[in-house]
């Protein structure tokens, strides 16, 4: 499915049955996905739709000291923005950053965490309240929340690897050279399979490290394959 269309769909789909307005989309490679969240948003593919003078506000960084991104990430689990506890344990930054997200708009909803098949977090959706009402948000929430969690990988899994291939901008032969070679061919062989020299399997293969941020082939496999790509 086209990616474009299958946002539009959850789009539709979030708006109805939640209310929801504002999308965060992201998902990084394990190991990007640490606190360090100017290196996940460089690391990973994200799709937003939250209001442009919100992320203006962040120099376009959601994530940046966001206590909700911090807990979904130690917990695995969704996390409520408006719930009383959220904010226990803040840091001076967090607790600016929450003022901030009000003042914008952005206190009520929640961040579901996307997961690896070990549990390890990769990922998350942030949805944000359309009426900014917590009591029916939660109404809402306490009916549904399985359905959305459910709805979300669902849709996640479908959606990653066409984006992926979208946002790194990877043509269908520098796709094809990686998958030979992620397959255990080695750069002359790949040549050989698909009428090409070596020398411009390298080119392709040094075009996909340069797309996918990589800095060797291995890592460029590696991201690929997580990715969904190949």
């Amino acid at each position: 499915m086209d990616p474009d269309a299958a946002w539009h769909m959850l789009e539709s789909w979030l708006g109805q049955r939640f209310e929801i307005d504002g999308i965060f989309y992201g998902v990084y490679p394990v190991g990007a996905f640490t606190t360090d969240f100017p290196l996940v948003m460089e690391r990973g593919i994200i799709k937003m739709t939250y209001a442009e003078d919100f992320l203006a506000a962040l120099n376009g960084n959601p994530l940046v000291d966001d206590r909700v991104s911090e807990l979904v990430l130690s917990t695995a689990r969704p996390c409520f923005w408006h719930h009383d506890d959220i904010l226990a344990g803040a840091t001076e930054k967090q607790l600016k950053r929450a003022e901030l997200d009000a003042r914008y708009g952005m206190d009520v909803g929640v961040s579901v965490p996307l997961l690896t098949p070990s549990g390890r977090v990769c990922g998350g959706f942030g949805l944000r309240h359309r009426g900014q009402d917590a009591a029916v948000f939660d109404r809402m929430m306490d009916a549904g929340i399985s359905d959305l969690v459910r709805l979300l990988h669902a849709f996640e899994s479908l959606f990653r690897g066409p984006y992926a291939r979208q946002c790194f901008g990877l043509s269908t032969q520098e796709v094809r050279v990686l998958t030979y070679i992620a397959g255990g061919m080695a750069i002359a062989q790949t040549g050989w399979e698909i009428q090409l020299s070596p020398k411009t399997v390298e080119a392709y293969l040094a075009s996909v490290r340069r797309k996918t941020r990589s800095r060797s082939t291995a890592e460029a496999v590696a991201k690929a394959i997580f990715f969904q790509i190949i």
